[in-house]
């Protein structure tokens, strides 16, 4: 339906445009869907919930939000059972089903629920900050996606800022890269680097 000048232009945007794939997990459409509309309606949620630790909880919610942050699905919504508000992973969700009970919407707990969601896994993650010692262009894909950014330095160097779970996925991610590069911050991941240089210098000891 386009006229041919524009169909010729996006052919060729399209072939050749390379995306990285991404190891993020996918939420079923259907899923979507369902949560979008129980907070649209204002209706009350169960569902089965994985937690980060692979334990397994049942929880009824109050549903308000769906936001995409970092390549992945959150819903924003009032926990009954604990009294409070909390986020949690649409992709670790299973058997959601709306209760057909109402509620009174609340008022969110920040100016936007993408806000407080930052904020929420900002918050008791490790920030840490690294320096390769490659150009921009050459580390970007070999990133995990959506985990921190990347600006660019002088002297075909760049920054890397992320917040973190824990420093050994850090570790694996930045050695994955196969680029060089330095610890700035924090002093526990410096911490952490040396000890596990020792550790696999020990392991092929010999």
């Amino acid at each position: 339906m386009l006229p041919a000048r524009l169909r010729r232009q996006v052919a060729a945007v399209a072939e050749t445009t390379e995306a990285p794939s991404t190891s993020h997990p996918a939420v079923p459409p259907a899923r979507l869907s369902l949560v979008g509309t129980a907070s649209q309606q204002h209706e009350r949620l169960a569902f089965g919930h994985r937690s980060r630790d692979g334990s397994t909880s049942q929880r009824r919610v109050e549903p308000y939000r769906q936001v995409l942050v970092r390549r992945r699905w959150y819903l924003l919504a009032w926990d009954l059972d604990r009294g409070q508000w909390r986020t949690f992973r649409l992709d670790r969700l299973a058997d959601v089903r709306s209760t057909g009970e109402r509620f009174a919407p609340r008022a969110l707990p920040a100016e936007t629920a993408a806000a407080y969601i930052d904020a929420a896994l900002k918050v008791p993650r490790h920030r840490a900050v690294i320096t390769f010692l490659a150009p921009a262009a050459q580390v970007t894909g070999r990133l995990s996606d959506g985990d921190g950014t990347l600006e660019p330095l002088a002297g075909d160097r760049c920054r890397f800022t992320t917040w973190v779970d824990s420093f050994e996925w850090l570790a694996v991610m930045t050695v994955m890269t196969g680029v060089e590069f330095r610890v700035e911050e924090p002093v526990g991941f410096v911490t952490y680097c040396a000890e596990l240089r020792d550790r696999l210098g020990r392991a092929v000891a010999g």
